[in-house]
């Protein structure tokens, strides 16, 4: 069994370099399951590749409870938070602090992708502050986006928007 686990988990890694992210979860997944109880670093190391792919596939994280029983959740927490608040002042912070960990591990621009979700979380919550409005200002983004300091970084990168 542990021949197939291992198996399991650089497969996955090959279809997360390929982008099939439906096929690594699910290799993920099983590796997880099939993985002996006691084998703590293996499943900590798949846990590093579960926790990121999961939350960009839209899934629920895990548990704080979970993160912490395995070591991760120094790394993860911070992401989480910035993820589900749409938080892209916390999601920068966290990547400063912890970008050696994900490059070790071979996850920072799986990490980097979650950035998208963030935006949306957070053009989400502007939507919900406009009482699900069919029509949105582009200044209404404008505060939202100068809130979570990301204005001055999308005009200073050549990024020229007319902003009402």
């Amino acid at each position: 069994m542990a021949d197939r686990v291992t198996y399991y988990f650089y497969t996955a890694r090959v279809f997360l370099g390929e982008g099939d992210f439906s096929k690594a979860e699910a290799r993920l997944e099983y590796a997880l399951k099939h993985c002996h109880h006691e084998s703590e670093a293996n499943i900590q190391r798949i846990l590093v590749f579960l926790v990121p792919l999961r939350m960009m596939l839209g899934k629920p994280p895990p548990t704080p409870e979970l993160l912490e029983r395995h070591f991760l959740a120094t790394e993860f927490t911070d992401v989480i938070e910035a993820l589900q608040l749409g938080d892209l002042t916390l999601f920068k912070k966290s990547i400063d602090v912890h970008e050696e960990f994900y490059a070790k591990h071979g996850i920072f621009l799986l990490v980097m992708k979650l950035k998208s979700l963030i935006y949306r979380q957070l053009f989400r919550r502007v939507w919900l502050l406009r009482e699900k409005s069919a029509e949105l200002h582009l200044s209404d983004f404008k505060v939202a986006l100068k809130v979570s300091g990301e204005v001055r970084h999308l005009l200073g990168s050549g990024l020229e928007l007319e902003l009402v």
